[in-house]
């Protein structure tokens, strides 16, 4: 019986381990229960590709495998082969972002879960309504209104009433990748 998940390779559990090293401290008391598993196809809806999923990890596997883990990391293999080397890495950090961790003060215990990202929205909705949404604080400095143009939002300037700025059409090259059949170039998303 043949599967179509497997386990990463040495190089890419390196790349994780470096990655935990230099960028997430609250993550390496865990880095060996993170476990990364390839795809075969990675998950299509429409024209969008998921180039992966982090999620929390089963108990099943702890029955079933040599380990507790806290978090799986499942990436489409045949998109990850289209990716260079930078685009990987990058790819592999935005998983690791989504491994929230949070230490009890009381305790010293860790809650681990899984983050959403910070900016999500489609092209379609800033043209039409602008960056409609607030969350309390404008980050500083906010990097959404310096790629779109505009001003923060504020209780004297709320967005919505802004006119809405131009979305750029695609991503940027190095995060582009060849569409099927048609020789343009398609954004991945994550």
């Amino acid at each position: 019986m043949s599967s179509d998940l497997w386990k990463a390779g040495p190089d890419v559990v390196t790349t994780v381990k470096d990655l935990i090293a230099n960028h997430f401290p609250k993550l390496a008391t865990i880095e060996e229960a993170i476990l990364v598993v390839f795809k075969e196809k990675a998950s299509r809806a429409g024209d969008s590709v998921s180039l992966g999923k982090t999620g929390k990890a089963s108990p099943l596997l702890a029955v079933v495998g040599e380990r507790d883990y806290v978090f799986t990391i499942t990436l489409g293999a045949d998109e990850w082969q289209r990716l260079d080397g930078t685009c990987q890495r990058a790819l592999l950090f935005h998983h690791l972002c989504a491994c929230g961790a949070e230490e009890n003060p009381q305790t010293g215990d860790m809650k681990f879960y899984v983050r959403q990202a910070d900016v999500q929205f489609f092209r379609e909705e800033v043209e039409q309504f602008g960056f409609w949404r607030t969350s309390g604080t404008t980050p500083e400095p906010n990097y959404i209104m310096e790629l779109f143009g505009g001003e923060p939002p504020s209780a004297g300037n709320p967005t919505v009433n802004a006119p809405p700025p131009v979305a750029p059409a695609a991503a940027p090259a190095a995060l582009a990748a060849p569409a099927k059949g048609k020789g343009k170039k398609a954004a991945p998303t994550p």
